[in-house]
Parts: C-alpha cells; structure tokens; sequence
C-alpha cells in the first residue's frame, strides 16, 4: 500500500511539472524567491516593466560603500534588528517583510542619512511577485 501511494504521488508531481501545473509564489514569501535570480535581477541594469534602474546602480553590496543608496551589506542582519526599533514606522514583523516592504514601499522606513523619495516608488507595480521574492531572498543572504 505505501508503496502504491508513493508511486500514485510521484506520477502526479511528475505530470504537474511536465504540464506547468505549479503555481506562482504567493505574495510576500522570500521562502518562494530563488536568491541566484535574485543576485542576477539585482546585477542588472535596468530591472520591470518600466525599464527603472537596477539596484545595483544605487546600491553596492561592500561595506560602507555608498553610491546614491546605503549599502546593502549585512542588510539582513540589519533588517532584523529594524523591525524591532521603538522608532521604526513600518507594518514589517521579519526581516523578509521589511525588506520587501522597502522594494515595494521604500518610503516608509528610510535609512538615516538619506532622503526620502530618491529610490524609485514603482518597483513594487513594474516587478512581479516572484522578481520581489527572489529579490528579497537574495538579499537575506546578506549578513
């Protein structure tokens, strides 16, 4: 009977995945994000529909290098410690959150030092879900 279970589900997953049968990540779940995509989608240099800049025009990946955005080394361990502030403004309960919250919504929590309105607003309409979450898992593995 085990035996007959296991094979009847590798059938089905097996003819899911031949006819296209997953379905798209659910919104919001880095854990869906594939973070090589994610590294590739932040490299380049015009990321959406729109053709808006890519992060890593704005945004480096070194320590204390800042090009018109922070950094975004170490950004998950950041992340983390953000949502946890007394001061912090946004709905973000994980670092995951915050961090899409901040391609999505980068107004709401702006690191200190820089001003508001100077990342682009419309990444979070010009970008799929699954760019954002491979976004955000990329960048969950900067600690």
């Amino acid at each position: 009977m085990f035996k007959r279970t296991l094979f009847t589900l590798l059938v089905v997953t097996l003819l899911l995945a031949a006819c296209g049968g997953s379905q798209p990540a659910p919104a919001g779940n880095a854990s869906a994000g594939n973070a090589d995509n994610g590294k590739a989608l932040f490299a380049k240099a015009t990321i959406g529909k729109a053709g808006a800049p890519g992060c890593a025009t704005c945004h480096s990946v070194e320590k204390d290098k800042k090009i018109v955005g922070p950094s975004q080394y170490g950004i998950a361990t950041d992340a983390a410690a953000t949502v946890k502030e007394k001061d912090y403004k946004g709905t973000a309960k994980t670092a995951a959150e915050w961090l899409r919250e901040s391609i999505v919504s980068p107004n709401v929590d702006v690191a200190e030092g820089f001003t508001p309105g100077i990342m682009p607003q419309n990444y979070g309409k010009d970008l799929s879900e699954q760019e954002i979450n491979d976004l955000v898992a990329y960048l969950l593995t900067l600690k």
